[in-house]
């Protein structure tokens, strides 16, 4: 879509604009505008926005699947329906990717927990939880560094 706009000398121009005219300005005394065809971007349309979302639902089942040596599917209505309800909650990829992580880090040796390591475990109501949950490494590298300070501050 394109829309015609006036512009006076030392406005800053789009990049794309295409020069079509120079006219007196509107307001007496503003001198002369510069009238310009310049491009106005479109908002995503439905069927983007469907694209974008079955491409982040396929990096996270992917992820997951990496991560598990397993081979679930993208187009799974209940994977689907568990990863778009955090997407609406505001879940990012990054989110996904840290629950992934740390539920398999904790439950990928574990026999009665390995077998939870699947989207609507991890995805579904309990996903915040697992995504503010501590690991045992972030517990270990506090614990170092408080020790750490603790002796630079014998120094």
């Amino acid at each position: 879509m394109k829309e015609i706009k006036s512009f006076r000398v030392g406005d800053q121009l789009p990049d794309d604009a295409k020069f079509l005219a120079v006219q007196p300005a509107v307001r007496a005394g503003a001198g002369l505008s510069f009238v310009y065809e310049i491009k106005i971007p479109k908002k995503p349309t439905a069927k983007v926005k469907s694209i974008e979302n079955d491409l982040f639902i396929t990096n996270v089942i992917d992820y997951l699947n990496t991560k598990t040596g397993r081979n679930y599917k993208a187009t799974s209505k209940a994977a689907v329906k568990m990863i778009k309800a955090r997407m609406g909650e505001g879940s990012s990829l990054n989110d996904f990717t840290n629950v992934i992580d740390k539920k398999t880090s904790e439950w990928i040796n574990n026999p009665d927990f390995n077998k939870y390591l699947r989207p609507s475990t991890l995805f579904g109501p309990n996903f915040e939880s697992y995504l503010n949950q501590t690991t045992q490494n972030e517990i270990q590298t506090d614990l170092i560094d408080e020790v750490d300070s603790y002796f630079q501050e014998d120094k």
